[in-house]
């Protein structure tokens, strides 16, 4: 555990840009991930353990920006960094100061959970970025019925690994049909 708070104050600190003996957050993290490693002796993956499973309960209270550049500074396809990752994109969505950024973070949030194993706690999020995008692609199509489709996409992956393969074929339907159009337009 971090009890004396010095992981947390060190990895805010980090998210600051503070100079901290010219580490970033990322490198922070990745140094954490590989501590969990079997090679290491067992008092070692614990304490990174713990730290990481603290990190996760740290993360709901970091302020938007912190949140922002979390995200941004953590490793993708770390394995043990993915309960860390679904968590600062968990609050990444909830702190979203516009609807692309909203449906933005929730598509990233239900690929995350997904990858960790949550496969049924990804599919609501997976859904209301959908219902964003469409509401975003009504307002302006040629922005956004991109993300839409790719949003569809996801939706369907997320169904079909919830077992629901019928139900993911309409939004792998709609991706195709967006997709398809978009290629029509602008072949180039």
């Amino acid at each position: 555990k971090d009890r004396d708070g010095l992981l947390h104050a060190t990895l805010k600190a980090a998210l600051a840009g503070a100079p901290l003996f010219e580490v970033d957050a990322s490198e922070i993290l990745t140094v954490l991930a590989r501590a969990t490693r079997p090679e290491h002796d067992q008092a070692t993956v614990v304490a990174a353990k713990n730290g990481l499973s603290g990190l996760c309960q740290f993360a709901a209270g970091l302020t938007p920006e912190e949140a922002r550049r979390l995200d941004a500074a953590l490793p993708r396809f770390a394995v043990p960094l993915l309960a860390l990752s679904a968590a600062v994109a968990r609050r990444v969505a909830a702190t979203a100061d516009s609807p692309l950024e909203e449906a933005r973070s929730l598509h990233n949030l239900s690929v995350r959970l997904s990858e960790s194993g949550d496969r049924a706690g990804a599919l609501a999020p997976a859904q209301r970025a959908v219902e964003i995008y469409e509401a975003l692609a009504r307002e302006n199509p040629v922005a956004h019925r991109p993300d839409l489709a790719g949003s569809l996409d996801n939706l369907g992956n997320r169904l079909g690994e919830s077992g629901d393969r019928a139900g993911a074929l309409a939004p792998a339907r709609r991706a195709v049909d967006i997709y398809e159009a978009l290629a029509r337009e602008n072949p180039a």
